[in-house]
């Protein structure tokens, strides 16, 4: 946090129907909340860079102005709405910041340098935008704010704004606590009901169903998922604990474990649905830990099939 005392969000809004999605989710998890501040960011479209030429013409160089002049007038009417919004729903003017800035390397990339040098805590943005999609359900600038952004926490919105039920995926990994530790932070004050769920690894996703059939009256499982259970546990209890000193009421936080199926991801995402979660908050990585991928494959399968939560990557 930037004074230690508030929560600075970035938002990056171009106008579409979609970038109002994160807008409206801000407002249903943060409404009434006096120490978080919201910079709201636009990142001003380019001309082709033949249009950079000195020597064109100076009628040619007229035309440019103009676009230029209209460009930022857009700009800036967007960022106006953005705020009215807020403020309709009860947010201070000071909590609300605008900022138009160049495109320079690329807009998800200066969305994420943006938001280090502000030291926000968290950049949140809609899967969808004015871009082009180049994978079903997230838009091209939310899926590289993910590759780019290491240091900050990436929230994807969804089209459906969600209630205030809030799962954190939790495994036997530091990474998890990580992520609880940023819920703490960011839910304290909201209101938000959390749940702490770990699905059990089966013994499937390790060996063939036809191995494990082969072993007649096996007890494998029910050995496997005992020794599951007393690793796993400690993370949970120790997860709970940073929710509850962070300030959320224990009576707001629940656990949940489940015998899980080949999926970690599907087993994450059927539990969300049934609490009617609107939210899930996940570490980058999981268990595996492996540095040069970006992101887990269950983190990434959440992803990409939460079309109506939104997902937040810690």
């Amino acid at each position: 946090m930037t004074d230690g005392t508030s929560r600075v969000i970035v938002a990056p809004i171009d106008g579409s129907e979609y970038s109002q999605n994160a807008i409206e989710y801000l407002c249903a998890l943060y409404t009434g909340i006096l120490d978080v501040q919201v910079i709201l960011c636009h990142i001003l479209p380019v001309l082709p860079p033949l249009f950079t030429d000195p020597e064109l013409q100076s009628e040619v160089v007229e035309h440019l102005e103009l676009l230029e002049e209209k460009n930022l007038e857009i700009g800036e009417k967007i960022l106006s709405k953005g705020k009215k919004k807020f403020l309709a729903n009860g947010f201070a003017d000071r909590q609300i910041e605008t900022v138009i800035r160049n495109k320079e390397f690329g807009v998800a990339r200066d969305i994420c340098l943006f938001a280090e040098k502000r030291n926000a805590d968290a950049i949140v943005l809609a899967t969808k935008g004015r871009g082009r999609l180049t994978f079903p359900f997230m838009g091209r600038i939310a899926g590289n704010a993910l590759e780019y952004s290491r240091k900050i926490p990436v929230w994807l919105v969804n089209d459906k704004i969600p209630g205030k039920n809030v799962l954190i995926g939790i495994d036997a990994s530091e990474n998890a606590l990580r992520a609880a530790d940023y819920a703490g932070v960011m839910l304290t004050g909201t209101g938000c009901s959390v749940t702490l769920f770990h699905s059990y690894r089966s013994l499937r996703r390790f060996l063939p169903k036809e191995v494990l059939d082969a072993v007649p009256n096996s007890e494998l499982e029910k050995i496997w998922y005992q020794m599951a259970g007393q690793e796993v546990m400690p993370y949970i209890e120790k997860a709970k604990g940073i929710l509850i000193r962070a300030g959320l009421k224990e009576s707001m936080i629940s656990c949940h474990q489940v015998e899980g199926s080949r999926s970690a991801a599907h087993d994450i995402l059927e539990e969300a649905r049934k609490m009617n979660s609107g939210t899930i908050i996940l570490g980058r990585r999981g268990l595996s830990g492996i540095k040069e991928l970006i992101m887990g494959s269950v983190t990434r399968k959440i992803i990409h099939n939460s079309r109506e939560m939104t997902v937040c990557v810690v």
